[in-house]
């Protein structure tokens, strides 16, 4: 399980919620039809787990999940690259 603290090992909390502001705004660019819709809210998801300190990586799977799923376009590859950073900055348990 990773929480998101400033224990010594855990997570940079301030790059992580950097990252996760990054993709909620990612996000946001996204077009308005049902796909994007339920990538949108799967991200939102993470933003409340992170800022709750629950444990993200099972929003962060889902998230992934509904990426996988999207089609192409010129947010996706934002979405994923900043999604990439975010799983090396939570550690191996999120890759």
């Amino acid at each position: 399980m990773t929480h998101v603290t400033s224990d010594v090992g855990a997570p940079n909390r301030d790059a992580v919620l950097r990252l996760v502001a990054d993709l909620e705004r990612h996000a946001g660019w996204l077009g308005k039809d049902a796909q994007f819709a339920r990538l949108r809210t799967s991200v939102q998801g993470l933003v409340r787990a992170v800022a709750n300190g629950d444990d993200p990586l099972n929003t962060l799977r889902v998230v992934q999940a509904h990426l996988n799923r999207s089609s192409p376009g010129w947010v996706t590859p934002l979405l994923r690259q900043t999604l990439r950073n975010l799983r090396v900055e939570l550690g191996p348990a999120s890759l």
